[in-house]
């Protein structure tokens, strides 16, 4: 699906890159159906003609030295250097279509010629489609035939096959569970299940038997006890460095009580008894639980000045450190080590042992030294106001456990490493006595045997599959040429008869219809003509033309079995036709291309009728993949007033409404509203042909009376003033047509004065209407232009006077 393009040349497309207007963003790409508008040589069927290049897979003959860069959704990128790789699944309906398809001459009576032969190679082609039918009937006979057919032998076979398998795989498996439950022949701690798969791969191993001493040695071996793994131990959590450095910090604290009491800070005895007494007493007893007299609100005081806050909290951590120290010690004391003695082989009992007096004597050290911390913490908690920095940090405890760590992880090492050379000798022992009992087995069952007519008839039935396939691929290839030939088959008569049905149905012009010229005797089609009430045609109009030739475009499309893979680009179809027409092609479009899968639909044109219809068109399902994208390609003017095409998204308004009168009035907003710059300068080069084209339609609108002169119109509208007049008259004629001043097209634009016109025109509407005003706003979404442009509003009142 094409997703963008840039067209570095090509006709009126200068440089035109997707990522300058829409960005990089992936959402801003062509969609699964594409509506374009743009007023005539706008760009519209040069655009169509970079499409239908990929159609043909070649350039167009006026733009041989074209440039352009079509992205696809997946990311592919095609040039015009890659139109050799086409034709692409694109079908193009354009100008050039139609004459290339329907060239409409006409004699000198002024008939139109028929313009297509017909046919001819029909009959040779009907011939060869026999042909392939014959010898696809010959083929299926081969290949079907109940009773002797090549299918009817490769299935018997393929049946014959799979029995001689599951009876062999039958045995296998009851043989391989005999093995997986026999310990002298299978381990099944060291692998889940021994089944068919482990006993077809070693099959071919068991070529002997073993002597009987032999496999009563390998059987002792098996019967000898293994230790199982050790796992390795992880960590030895010994470390309580961190405990040290905050009872350190504890114990250096310096606390002040506001007020000391003499008799408790001489004796921490005492304090510490008070201390915890008054948790006792304070807010639950009014008298003393030892003395019984009552204490009073001053002693209460005096009290909380010697303990402060501080020192509570200070208390507090002080106890939960000496908690943590407490649990620690507890946790080094129990440790035990994961595994004991009889996890390792005899010959590592002695290291075992040294490794346990080790730990003993590092866990006496570590709860000694936690036993000091401890005690010092206790004795500050004691005496609260007297720091102490009796304790030292000493790391050989993690050091030590380091150490041993390492030391209980080589132990394990090499036990099981001990362990896994003997589990090596004993599973050998056990293949050694599975390869001696597959070897029995196979001489029982006769297994070469049975292995040798199951690969016979393996044989046998590949030869069959070959033919099988053989024919197969010549039955595919003259299905594929007669469906070629068939393709290859112009179906006139269908296609006069589609033809003549859109023309009938759908655009009501059952007069006008296709013939086809039978001549010679054996009446063989050979061309198409035109006809209008069963006699030939003569001067087509150019609206009757497009008709007859948009036609004929769908019957084209007729021929395409894969629609889902294909893009259809549709440009101008409706070219001097009336309004009932243009409904009429509409309906074609929604109900011939849009309403079915078609993976990408492009449409365009210039007219605002079809525009508004389009936006209507039935999607094939609810998938929102199908919603309408609009574009614009539109001719930009640069500042040096070279004319060049782009594609650009389509306004709002002009989606939802599709009236010029509303696109005319947006671009006068435009003008009042914004700084002209290179984005917007072929609104400003234009606006006075807009403005022209706006007045004239709004004033007759507005003044329907057909004696009224345009002055007078005019006048009525812009409150009379003359000055008003003579300056939008000025604008209107003499900017808008050059014949009179072509001086005047030489000139650089009067930027300022068409500002001041564009916001005379709208404060006019606004005021005289006032409601007409606003639904213009609402129709394009914008704001009322004074509150967008105060500066053109002052540069209006100081040259024109006052606008109420």
């Amino acid at each position: 699906m094409i997703r963008q393009i840039d067209i570095l040349e090509y006709g009126p497309y200068k440089n035109y890159r997707w990522v300058d207007i829409f960005g990089n963003d992936l959402d801003e790409g062509f969609g699964c159906r594409n509506i374009i508008y743009g007023r005539n040589y706008a760009g519209k069927t040069t655009f169509s003609r970079i499409i239908r290049s990929l159609e043909l897979g070649k350039p167009h003959k006026d733009f041989n030295n074209g440039k352009f860069i079509i992205t696809l959704d997946d990311g592919k990128q095609i040039t015009e250097l890659d139109l050799d790789d086409g034709p692409y699944n694109i079908r193009v309906y354009n100008a050039d279509f139609k004459k290339d398809n329907l060239s409409f001459l006409y004699d000198e009576n002024g008939e139109i010629l028929p313009f297509a032969i017909l046919g001819e190679e029909n009959i040779e082609i009907q011939y060869k489609i026999e042909q392939e039918e014959k010898k696809i009937q010959e083929i299926r006979e081969k290949l079907y035939n109940p009773d002797h057919g090549v299918h009817k032998k490769y299935n018997d076979n393929r049946k014959f096959l799979d029995k001689l398998e599951k009876e062999l795989s039958k045995i296998l498996r009851e043989k391989a569970s005999q093995i997986r439950n026999n310990p002298n022949l299978f381990l099944a701690n060291q692998k889940k299940q021994y089944d068919i798969r482990d006993i077809e791969q070693e099959i071919p191993f068991a070529n002997s038997s073993l002597e009987e001493q032999e496999k009563k040695e390998l059987e002792n071996t098996i019967k000898e006890n293994i230790k199982e793994i050790v796992p390795r131990c992880s960590k030895l959590d010994f470390d309580y460095m961190e405990l040290i450095d905050k009872a350190i910090l504890l114990l250096s604290m310096s606390l002040k009580p506001s007020k000391i009491i003499e008799s408790l800070a001489n004796n921490n005895d005492l304090q510490e008894w008070v201390r915890e007494g008054i948790g006792l007493h304070k807010g639950i007893l009014e008298e003393c639980a030892f003395c019984g007299n009552k204490i009073d609100v001053s002693r209460w005081e005096e009290l909380d000045r010697h303990f402060t806050r501080e020192v509570e909290e200070f208390t507090e951590n002080l106890e939960k450190l000496m908690d943590k120290i407490k649990e620690k010690k507890e946790y080094i004391l129990n440790y035990q080590l994961p595994f004991d003695k009889y996890s390792f082989y005899s010959i590592f009992e002695e290291d075992y042992h040294l490794i346990e007096r080790e730990l003993d004597l590092l866990q006496e050290e570590a709860v000694s030294e936690l036993d000091e911390v401890y005690r010092v913490l206790g004795e500050r908690r004691k005496n609260l106001f007297s720091p102490s920095n009796m304790l030292r940090k000493d790391g050989d405890i993690n050091l030590k456990a380091n150490k041993l760590l390492s030391k209980i992880n080589t132990l394990i090492n090499k036990n099981n490493e001990y362990t896994l050379k003997y589990t090596e000798k004993q599973n050998e022992a056990r293949k050694k006595l599975r390869y001696d009992e597959i070897y029995r087995f196979k001489k029982l069952i006769n297994y070469e045997e049975k292995k040798a007519a199951i690969e016979n008839q393996r044989n046998l039935l590949q030869e069959i599959n070959n033919e099988k396939e053989k024919l197969e691929k010549i039955e595919k290839e003259s299905l594929l040429k007669k469906a070629e030939l068939e393709a290859s088959l112009k179906d006139e008569k269908n296609a006069v008869k589609l033809v003549n049905n859109y023309l009938k149905s759908f655009l009501g012009h059952p007069e006008l219809y296709l013939d086809i010229e039978e001549e010679g005797a054996s009446k063989k089609i050979s061309k198409f003509v035109v006809k209008r009430n069963n006699q030939k045609a003569k001067n087509l109009s150019e609206g009757e033309q497009s008709l007859i030739a948009f036609c004929y475009f769908l019957a084209t499309l007729k021929d395409i079995s894969n629609i889902e893979e294909y893009t259809i680009f549709i440009d101008d179809p409706i070219s001097s036709l009336d309004s009932n027409h243009i409904f009429y092609v509409f309906s074609l479009i929604d109900s011939e291309i849009a309403s079915k899968n078609y993976k990408q639909v492009f449409i365009s044109t210039h007219n605002l009728d079809l525009l508004k219809y389009l936006q209507k068109l039935t999607k094939p399902t609810n998938n929102k993949k199908y919603n309408n994208k609009y574009y614009l390609i539109e001719k930009k003017l640069t500042a040096n007033g070279e004319a060049t095409s782009i594609i650009t998204r389509m306004p709002t308004y002009l989606q939802t409404y599709s009236t010029e009168f509303i696109f005319l009035f947006h671009q006068i907003y435009r003008v009042a509203t914004e700084d002209q710059s290179d984005e917007n300068y072929e609104v400003f080069y234009s606006f006075p042909n807009t403005a022209r084209k706006f007045i004239e339609t709004y004033m007759f609108f507005k003044y329907p009376d057909f004696t009224m002169k345009n002055d007078k119109r005019i006048r009525e509208f812009f409150g009379g003033k003359l000055e008003f007049v003579s300056f939008l008259n000025r604008i209107n004629n003499e900017f808008s047509h050059g014949e009179n001043q072509p001086d005047r097209l030489f000139k650089p634009i009067d930027i300022p004065e068409f500002k001041k016109n564009a916001l005379i025109i709208l404060d006019s509407i606004r005021r005289n209407d006032e409601e007409q005003y606003y639904a213009f706003l609402r129709s394009i979404n914008a704001l009322p232009h004074d509150a967008i442009s105060k500066k053109e509003d002052n540069i209006l009142v100081n040259s024109m006077g006052t606008v109420s």
